[in-house]
């Protein structure tokens, strides 16, 4: 196939990301060429200003949106409405972690207050993309996704980005390395079963044709010149002549020859955050004001400059204003996208079961993460979702983690049956539980697992439970 090569006249595309700014620009340009031209805009219809207005709003939150219109109708006083409050506040403190590509399936029903939280760490220069498929669903219930960062010194996270409403959909250019938090939260008395996928993918698409990351011999931070300096760059080789493409849309700032990179393109990104740095051209392609697009060849691989000892390649940077060189790879990289298969049971989600033998609840799915506790059999755990080889589950008291398929077991035949000594109450929770009934002296309930201190059992009525361990017969 042969090269594709830039207009030197062409104009930017509007891309579906950036349609809303481009328009905001081509208005403001108007607005200057009629204040300019003598025409005021009292000369606008009340119908073009609402939609000027409009265009220069910032989007709306659907989650603060909702919230709104919860205190409004006054849900937010009503005991569902301030669990449902409370939960998604106390989320970044429940969250756990994943690696992504991530898939689950899991389960959410109205006599829960679901929360979907979790941590992720991630590189500057990818692409996180998040899809929640709705299975098993009357209507369209409202999702809200959103992505957050912790900033130090401060107990609230910063909110990054949120799906559009309606939308079950959210992709975000990461800015900094550090962890994340995504946060899924259903609207009240929302109920389905849903499948989550979550992936980390390039930004950028990868600058020499025919080639992917595969193709980096030397990395950023990698010594040059006996240890005096950092490579500030990746190399990616090539044979000579191989074209080299445009990595983003945007403007040749520099077409320019001599030095360490010998014949050099500089691009600059459409919102002037970073500078491309294209260097050892053998041929330069465009010149200096250039609109590009993705995949225009801007010039021919070659080893100008200080590679003339070397192989032909293409010294690939990125500057990032009043930052300086940042490592290029994760821009560029593109990860293994597809998701472990779920092998875990994906039935029995929210219901109670038990560890069937002694194991560790981790604080991701990967044995080689960090375990939180040790668990022993009998111990009951509530099943949230399942991924891979494992279950996200919750103890009695609240904590979540991973825990391997093969530990836990929601058949329930009885561990013995105990009748009771004295009146006791049944529980729906070991820490601060509310009763949800009162037994009489000799009633029979079945144990069904077991903490230290309490038993989860089940009474004659079919009601489930924790019973404080006490005498019985």
């Amino acid at each position: 196939m042969p090269p594709r090569y830039p207009s030197t006249d062409r104009v930017l595309p509007i891309s579906p990301n950036k349609g809303k700014s481009s328009v905001v620009m081509f208005l403001l340009g108007l607005i200057l060429g009629m204040v300019l031209a003598g025409v005021g805009l009292s000369r606008l219809s009340s119908n073009q200003m609402d939609k000027l207005t409009d265009l220069f709003a910032p989007p709306v939150r659907p989650y603060a949106a909702y919230v709104e219109a919860l205190e409004k109708s006054q849900v937010a006083t009503t005991v569902a409405g301030k669990s449902w409050l409370q939960a998604g506040m106390h989320a970044f403190a429940d969250s756990t972690h994943i690696l992504a590509p991530h898939l689950e399936s899991g389960y959410v029903s109205p006599s829960d207050q679901p929360v979907i939280s979790y941590q992720i760490t991630a590189r500057q220069g990818q692409l996180l993309s998040v899809e929640l498929e709705l299975l098993s669903v009357v209507d369209s219930p409202q999702v809200f996704i959103e992505l957050f960062e912790k900033i130090p010194g401060q107990s609230v996270p910063k909110l990054l980005a949120f799906a559009d409403s309606g939308s079950y959909q959210l992709s975000y250019h990461l800015k900094e390395d550090k962890s994340y938090w995504l946060r899924i939260q259903p609207e009240l008395l929302a109920r389905f079963s849903y499948r989550l996928q979550v992936v980390l993918g390039a930004s950028l698409a990868f600058p020499v044709e025919g080639k992917d990351s595969k193709a980096i011999r030397s990395f950023w931070g990698d010594s040059r010149d006996g240890g005096r300096r950092k490579h500030k760059g990746i190399d990616i080789f090539a044979k000579r002549g191989t074209p080299i493409l445009a990595a983003i849309d945007g403007t040749i700032s520099r077409v320019k020859e001599g030095g360490l990179g010998g014949k050099v393109v500089w691009q600059r990104d459409p919102g002037n955050r970073y500078n491309l740095y294209y260097a050892h051209l053998d041929t330069q392609m465009v010149k200096r004001g250039q609109i590009v697009r993705v995949g225009d060849t801007l010039g021919l691989v070659g080893n100008t400059g200080n590679a003339r000892s070397t192989p032909p390649h293409l010294h690939f940077g990125i500057y990032q204003r009043r930052r300086g060189a940042v490592d290029p790879f994760p821009f560029v990289d593109q990860p293994n996208r597809v998701p472990p298969r779920i092998v875990a049971s994906e039935s029995g989600m929210l219901e109670w079961g038990r560890i069937t033998k002694n194991t560790q609840l981790f604080t991701a799915p990967s044995s080689t993460s960090t375990p939180v506790l040790e668990l022993s059999s009998g111990l009951p755990v509530q099943r949230l979702a399942a991924t891979g080889k494992w279950h996200r589950v919750q103890l009695s008291d609240g904590t979540k983690g991973f825990v391997s398929h093969t530990t836990t077991s929601s058949n329930f035949s009885p561990i013995q049956r105990l009748t009771l000594e004295q009146q006791q109450y049944v529980y729906d929770r070991v820490s601060k539980g509310i009763i949800k009934d009162s037994l009489a002296v000799g009633s029979e309930v079945a144990i069904l697992a077991q903490t230290a201190s309490h038993h989860f059992v089940s009474t004659h009525t079919g009601m489930v439970g924790y019973l404080r361990r006490q005498g019985g017969r």
